[in-house]
């Protein structure tokens, strides 16, 4: 989530759209951390979209993460997405990087567990914490196909009972 008061603090006026791409969240404008994704794609020449069939595995590889390591599937138009809600962890300047670095770590440690390359897959850097995934509704537009992103499971509304303190626990060394 941004702050209430986000627009304000550039200076915009609030329920405005802006195409200046100065107006986007940043990193430093999220306050709290409240899920975490992991964004899967059939490898692929890029800029293309996924063909029927391997759009349709990317949704069955996210499926069996989910079933193991919990969270929702949604279908992100080309791939898909699992999606884990959290325990809130607050993030501020003096915990944003680690935090960043900690989650690169869990993320790299899901796609060693399940040898995406081996199946034809990719997990894609989600690392980002102003823009974790695609807003659900949005068409994605890569190459000849077009598929509109939705939800393919029911979405997951409780947070996962212990990831939030697994990614707290990962130990990584940030540079100054």
């Amino acid at each position: 989530p941004r702050p209430f008061n986000f627009a304000e603090d550039l200076g915009h006026e609030v329920d405005r759209v802006y195409t200046d791409r100065k107006s986007r969240a940043s990193d430093r404008n999220i306050e709290w951390m409240t899920a975490v994704a992991l964004d899967i794609d059939p490898v692929r020449p890029k800029g293309e979209s996924s063909s029927d069939e391997k759009h349709e595995e990317a949704l069955a590889f996210a499926k069996k993460i989910s079933e193991d390591i919990g969270g929702s599937v949604d279908d992100s138009g080309n791939g898909s997405y699992v999606w884990i809600p959290i325990n809130p962890i607050k993030i501020n300047n003096e915990n944003r990087e680690t935090i960043k670095a900690k989650c690169k770590v869990w993320e790299a440690q899901i796609r060693e567990r399940y040898q995406t390359e081996d199946c034809g897959m990719k997990i894609d850097p989600v690392f980002e914490l102003s823009r974790i995934l695609k807003v659900i509704g949005t068409i994605s537009v890569k190459g000849e196909i077009h598929r509109r992103s939705k939800f393919h499971t029911p979405p997951m509304m409780e947070p996962h009972q212990s990831l939030d303190q697994e990614i707290l626990d990962i130990s990584v060394k940030i540079k100054d």
